[in-house]
C-alpha cells in the first residue's frame, strides 16, 4: 500500500511539475506578446505626439495669418511706432527746454544793474 501511496504521489508531483511548467512556458509567450505590444504601442504614441505637436505648429501659424492676428500684429506695430514717436517728441522738447534756458543765460550776462532788478519785487500797479 506504501508503495502505491507513492506511486501515487509521484505521479500527482510529475503532473504538477508538467502543468506548471506548461504554464510558466505560456505566460511567458505572453508576456514576450505584452512585450512587443507596448514596444508598438510606444512607438505610435511617439508618432502621435509628434503629429499633435506638428499641428500645433500649424495652427500658431494659421492663428498669426487669421484677421484677428493680423490686426493684433498691426495694433503692436502701431503702438510702438507711437511709442517710439512719443519718446523722440519728448527727448526734442527736452532738448529744446534745455537749448532756450542756455540762450536766456547767454543773451542776460549778470551786471550790478540787471542784479537789482531781479532782486527788486515787482511793483503792481
Amino acid at each position: 500500500m506504501r508503495n502505491t501511496f507513492e506511486r501515487v504521489l509521484l505521479a500527482v508531483t510529475l503532473a504538477l511539475v508538467v502543468v506548471l511548467a506548461v504554464q510558466y512556458q505560456h505566460d511567458k509567450e505572453q508576456l514576450s506578446i505584452h512585450t512587443q505590444k507596448i514596444v508598438k504601442l510606444t512607438e505610435k504614441m511617439d508618432r502621435l505626439n509628434e503629429d499633435v505637436s506638428s499641428l500645433n505648429d500649424k495652427v500658431v501659424k494659421l492663428s498669426n495669418n487669421t484677421i484677428n492676428g493680423i490686426v493684433r500684429e498691426a495694433n503692436n506695430a502701431l503702438l510702438q511706432g507711437w511709442e517710439s514717436l512719443l519718446n523722440t517728441v519728448e527727448s526734442e522738447l527736452e532738448r529744446t527746454k534745455e537749448d532756450i534756458q542756455d540762450a536766456r543765460q547767454e543773451s542776460q550776462p549778470e551786471t550790478p544793474i540787471n542784479k537789482e532788478q531781479s532782486e527788486q519785487p515787482a511793483v503792481q500797479p
